[in-house]
């Protein structure tokens, strides 16, 4: 802790301090000189004088002498980056809330200038993209942040509207790290309709869906406008995780506000607006308090104050206090004591207007104060009608300067016919009495808002003890009779206002919950304020149902293994099965005494709670954090540390929110009213996002910007105009690098997949390939795959060959069923019922309907004979039925009927959504014993076939699917409705087969997780998602064959087909195709950029050839010359053309071997004519000399030389 206090700068010369032992018990901290280890400097803990460490840095690191500093700077050189100082541009003006237009100042441009001459500085327009595209970058680090937290985040919402008349819905995001509380602005959201609560609703969930945390967000801290309740019961249907009014967290500020709004209004009139500020007195106002009336007393702070307001919470506040009907109070009030209180209230905030606005007042003022030698301050606070806390700070100020107030009020310069006229302002004793009296009331609430006003303290644990200690103070007032009757009215209104939302606390459950996971109150706290045990009890019973439905961790909940098992069917009981029930309910009965002893895990929250209160905790957030870092992860200790901070930091008001409104109005100023929205939200949520240290790290920004500049650039000089070919360097480049990376990933992904297959395999298929290359008519087609699905056939009759050597051993279950056939069969009923749930999804006609119900009953018979053999095997299940409530439906006379009835309105369910109750969906506790064990391995086998017959089944799917697409885009379309129709009808159907195989591989895949978690099927099997249904080979990543991508389904290898060498030759036959195809495509690209870099030498080549060309047209010409005599100056002209065209051709080639030639030793692409133009790497670019023999002549004109070329 006192680390955070020492903010000098000479604390970096030395290392951390080291904490010895002094002499007589004195705590010393020595520091270590980092230059020199062996000097240090010791001082006492209670000492924080940085004197003896500076003169020690002094002597350690001594000023350089001019000279040498000169040098040092010269060697070091200039730091300077045109990125960075776009930037920092961007920064200053986001943070600082500077105007875009300060770089078009000249003194800003002199001073950078005079720094570096050569600065680079971006124009207005330019410093705004650069804002705003720093925001957009930001953002994205913004959401990878808050999704890496974990814990809840909170959010305060708040409605402005900017100077320039746009409407925002401010959004604040608060959450815990390392014991503090963190927050930043995350978005200024535009709003364009009316402020519904639907409206808002749906635009505050986009907002958080764009954020990514719109289930991470736990509290929503609003105001008390009347469509918040709306927005959030809207949210909450949008999105469940948020539990919509449940989650509320009232503003405590605002709360405070309108408490205090009710005191106050015992002693305030209805302010004036600035249009009723020259009307006439009404007839019915006192003229005692009309006198203390100016024309001109509604100055341009009040009316800006209203205007920062937000109208609608305005109108709202004033409302409920009318509604409240506080005014009938039970203490005895008279017109002429409400006078008085609003005579002296009115006087002294007047008098501080005055005293303000008036210069020779305030002077006059800070003359009388220095008379006085007890008071410290020389002016009175301006008040402000809309702000209840300068009415108090005025209250109070008044109360320090009573002395010399009257003395000001009463010289005779103030009270001119034309002047200020002060002397109607002087107080009286009553009135100083009742200020007092007024004073010691509001002062709590003036403490109260400070404290909850601040970002990392007012949490929502503090509000009820606040709230509690507030209505004291009010009840103390309310209760002494000596006390001014309006100061014990205003204290009563008070009290009406507190009660109100005291109880509006209990219709959300962040309070109660908060309030018992601090140390220091937990539940004594209720009882020390005397809570009735109901309302005690239902606290509990709240925070008891959060841990348990979001927090607890599953181990801590009981083990599935206490589940009873079910007694033997009542049918077959008897006598003695009866005792021996009985007895088991004995040993059940003193059961827990064993589990005790043997260490089963304890609630964490029932021993919190248990546990008395600790007193020495003063700061909850900490002490959970510690409890949080200091225990494993997967104890229930850690979750109930989670769930703690999650809760306790709460906001309790949308401050910060209310704070994000002053940034923006400090953004959107007088002088800056043309700003856009976008500018707007960027400035506003960027200044915020910087405060967070690793939020935007300045490297990685200043990166963004470089690339930015440079891509702009770029696109500059291809706009330019340029010979023919100009754009080709680029396009190339772009190209080889496409080909590049795409050759390096299909090789990848080829070699991956050829790893699945045996060596002597794969060569078998490349010589395929190669043969079918040259002759396609010698071998079969390597792309073409046959098909094959015979495993579950094996499987089966492997089974029925077990079940007769244990027949053969007389192991065989004395049943009809043996258990092999038993799992067989209840396979069989799962796929019945994906089956039938299919077909019951879709439009049926009258016999669809018919047939329907038959294959319902027809399966609930099924299942029903199938039951009595699994509770003979499986009697675990019957018990499990009841406690999941999935007990089968007993029928009349426990038979099934074939024609039984499915009215939508029965209570019967539907035979394809019984729960069957297999092996593999028991909890893990429940399957005990040898037998239940092999009925689970016998699953598992049958499961280990299903999901490779599943996926076998998609792959087939999957190419007929590709093949009706091809051929219905081939023959079909264009054709008319009836032939497309009739395709669309055939897709479809092999869409459902699709479905139906894709659920069938997700039930076995979920089966062999319970069954088998970590078996090597794992290895080769994966979960199986609907993006990953593609293929063969598609990806659509890219236009054509080569830029697929295969999927996974296509990557995997058979299961236990080694030892079987038919399965394995049909496997890699219906695998060989694909193979095939895996390897054209990184041929492909392969073949690609070695034809770009042939493409590379081409245009070295070619433009090396025109330059020559052009270059040898003056021997040409001299060799042959024209027929017709021509003049000088046009041969001359000729010739200065061809040498121009020459230079435009050997500078793109050497442009483009600049270009090119670096980038193909990066790519390690051995190009044997590159060797021909590196010389033009290292030397500089220089045209033809016209000195060489046969070159032109300068011309003596350059008018003339353009003349000649535009002709």
């Amino acid at each position: 802790e006192l680390k955070t206090k020492w903010r000098s700068s000479v604390y970096k010369h030395f290392e951390e301090p080291k904490i010895i032992q002094g002499p007589n018990g004195v705590i010393i901290h020595r520091f270590v000189c980092r230059k020199n280890p062996s000097k240090h400097i010791d001082r006492v803990d209670y000492e924080e004088s940085t004197g003896n460490l500076t003169r020690h840095r002094s002597l350690c690191e001594p000023d350089d002498i001019p000279e040498v500093a000169m040098i040092t700077a010269y060697a070091r050189g200039t730091a300077y980056s045109p990125a960075r100082v776009r930037y920092l541009l961007a920064m200053w003006c986001a943070r600082r809330h500077r105007p875009f237009t300060i770089v078009d100042d000249p003194e800003f441009q002199e001073l950078l200038c005079m720094l570096y001459a050569k600065v680079e500085l971006p124009s207005r327009v330019t410093l705004s993209r650069d804002v705003q595209m720093i925001t957009l970058d930001g953002k994205i680090r913004v959401i990878a942040f808050l999704s890496s937290l974990p814990g809840k985040i909170h959010i305060c919402v708040d409605g402005w509207t900017s100077p320039n008349v746009l409407s925002f819905l401010g959004v604040t995001a608060h959450w815990h790290r390392d014991g503090a509380i963190e927050h930043i602005i995350l978005d200024f959201i535009r709003l364009t309709n009316g402020h519904t609560g639907k409206y808002l609703a749906e635009k505050l969930v986009e907002c958080l869906t764009e954020y990514g945390i719109q289930k991470k967000v736990l509290a929503v801290t609003l105001d008390n406008a009347d469509n918040n309740t709306t927005m959030l019961k809207e949210m909450h249907s949008l999105v469940k995780e948020l539990r919509g009014p449940k989650a509320r967290v009232r503003c405590f500020g605002h709360v405070l506000n309108l408490v205090v709004k009710a005191i106050m209004s015992m002693f305030m009139r209805k302010p004036k607006t600035k249009g009723d500020a020259g009307v006439q007195a009404d007839a019915n106002e006192d003229p005692d308090l009309a006198a203390l009336d100016d024309p001109e007393d509604v100055d341009e702070d009040d009316l800006e104050a209203e205007q920062e307001a937000d109208q609608a919470r305005e109108d709202a506040d004033d409302a409920l206090l009318d509604d409240m009907a506080i005014n009938n109070v039970d203490v005895a009030l008279t017109p002429e004591k409400i006078k008085e209180g609003r005579l002296a209230v009115e006087k002294v905030t007047k008098l501080s207007k005055k005293v303000w606005n008036s210069p020779a007042v305030r002077a006059a003022l800070a003359t009388l104060t220095h008379e006085v030698p007890d008071i410290n301050s020389e002016v009175l606070v301006r008040s402000v009608a809309t702000r209840w806390n300068t009415v108090a700070a005025v209250i109070e100020r008044a109360l320090e300067l009573q002395e010399v107030l009257s003395d000001l009020c009463d010289m005779a310069q103030f009270n001119k016919p034309r002047g200020v006229r002060l002397r109607r302002f002087i107080l009286i004793e009553e009135d100083w009495t009742l200020l007092d009296q007024l004073h010691r009331l509001l002062d709590p609430f003036v403490y109260s808002t400070n404290e909850i006003s601040h970002s990392s303290r007012g949490l929502v644990h503090e509000v009820i003890p606040f709230m509690d200690l507030l209505t004291e103070h009010v009840d103390e007032f309310i209760a002494d009779e000596t006390l001014h009757p309006a100061v014990r009215g205003a204290a009563k209104r008070g009290r009406a206002i507190l009660d109100k939302y005291y109880t509006l606390t209990d219709t959300t459950t962040v309070y109660r919950i908060a309030m018992m996971l601090h140390p220091r109150y937990k539940t004594q706290y209720f009882k020390d304020q005397s809570w009735p045990d109901e309302w005690i009890t239902e606290a509990r019973e709240i925070i008891e149902e959060e841990w348990t439905s979001n927090y607890k961790p599953k181990e801590d909940a009981p083990a599935a293994a206490e589940i009873p098992i079910a007694p033997v069917p009542a049918s077959r009981s008897g006598p003695g099965r009866r005792s021996a029930a009985a007895s088991a309910n004995t040993r059940k009965r003193f059961a827990a005494i064993g589990s005790a002893a043997k260490g089963g895990r304890a609630d964490a929250l029932k021993i919190y709670l248990e546990e008395p209160p600790s007193d020495t905790v003063s700061d909850p957030l900490k002490y959970w954090d510690l409890v949080l870092k200091s225990t494993p992860e997967s104890s229930g200790q850690h979750a109930l540390a989670q769930m703690a901070i999650d809760f306790l930091s709460a906001p309790a008001t949308s401050t910060d929110a209310e704070r994000a409104f002053s940034r923006g109005r400090l953004t959107v100023s007088r002088l800056r009213h043309s700003l856009a929205d976008e500018s707007v939200r960027a400035n506003t949520v960027l200044g915020s996002w910087a405060r967070i240290a690793d939020l935007l790290p300045e490297a990685d920004l200043i990166e963004v910007v470089r690339q930015h500049s440079a891509g702009k650039k770029r696109a500059a000089d291809v706009e330019q105009p340029a010979p023919n070919g100009a754009k080709a360097g680029d396009h190339l480049l772009k190209s080889l690098k496409k080909a590049r990376d795409m050759a390096q990933k299909q090789r990848v992904l080829f070699e991956e997949f050829s790893s699945t297959f045996e060596p002597n395999v794969v060569q078998e298929w490349s010589r395929l390939v190669e043969v079918w290359c040259v002759d396609p008519s010698s071998v079969a087609d390597p792309f073409e795959e046959p098909q094959a699905n015979i495993r579950c056939t094996q499987v089966h009759l492997q089974f029925a060959q077990e079940e007769a050597n244990i027949a053969a051993l007389r192991d065989l279950p004395q049943l009809d069923m043996t258990p092999s056939t038993f799992i067989e069969v209840g396979l069989d009923l799962e796929e019945l019922q994906r089956s039938i749930r299919a077909k019951a999804s879709l439009q049926h006609s009258d016999k669809d309907l018919v047939d329907l119900l038959q294959q319902r009953n027809s399966l609930r018979r099924r299942i029903y004979l199938w039951a009595e053999t699994q509770h003979i095997y499986m009697p675990a299940v019957v018990q499990l039925r009841i406690q999941t409530n999935t007990a089968l439906p007993m029928l009349p006379d426990d038979v099934v009927p074939v024609e039984t009835p499915e009215d939508e309105n029965t209570d019967i369910v539907n035979p394809e959504d019984l729960a069957l109750w297999l092996p593999s969906s028991v909890p893990l506790a429940l399957r005990i014993g040898d037998f239940t064990q092999r009925l689970a391995d016998l699953e598992r086998r049958l499961r280990l076939a299903q999901i490779d017959d599943s996926l076998s089944d998609i792959r087939r799917v999957q190419r007929m699917l590709k093949g009706i697409s091809d051929f219905k885009r081939l023959h079909v379309s264009g054709t008319g409705n009836r032939a497309n129709m009739k395709s669309r009808t055939v897709y479809a159907k092999f869409l459902r087969k699709r479905t139906l195989s894709a659920d069938r591989y997700r039930s076995a895949y979920r089966a062999l997780l319970s069954l088998d978690p970590d078996g090597a099927w794992r290895t080769t099997f994966r979960e199986l998602l609907d993006s990953h249904l593609t293929g063969p080979g598609s990806g659509q990543k890219g236009p054509g064959e080569g830029s697929r991508e295969i999927s996974w389904i296509w990557l995997v290898q058979c299961q236990d087909n080694v030892d079987d060498p038919d399965e394995m030759r049909q496997y890699n036959d219906s695998m060989r195709a694909e193979w095939a195809r895996t390897k054209a495509r990184a041929e492909r690209w392969e073949e690609e950029a070695e034809l770009l870099v042939e493409e590379m030498r081409r245009v070295l080549a070619f433009f090396e050839h025109e330059a020559d060309w052009w270059s040898g047209i003056v021997d040409r010409r001299a060799k042959f010359p024209l027929r017709v005599p021509t003049p000088f100056d046009i041969i001359d002209g000729v010739r200065a053309y061809a040498h121009r065209q020459a230079d435009a051709r050997c500078s793109l080639m050497v442009n483009f071997a600049r270009l090119w030639i670096p980038r193909l030793r990066e790519y390690s692409i051995d190009a044997g004519w590159a060797a021909r133009y590196e010389g033009f790497l290292s030397a500089p670019r220089a045209p033809m000399s016209r000195d060489e023999p046969g070159g032109p002549s300068e011309p003596e004109d350059p008018a003339s030389e353009s003349d000649e070329d535009d002709s």
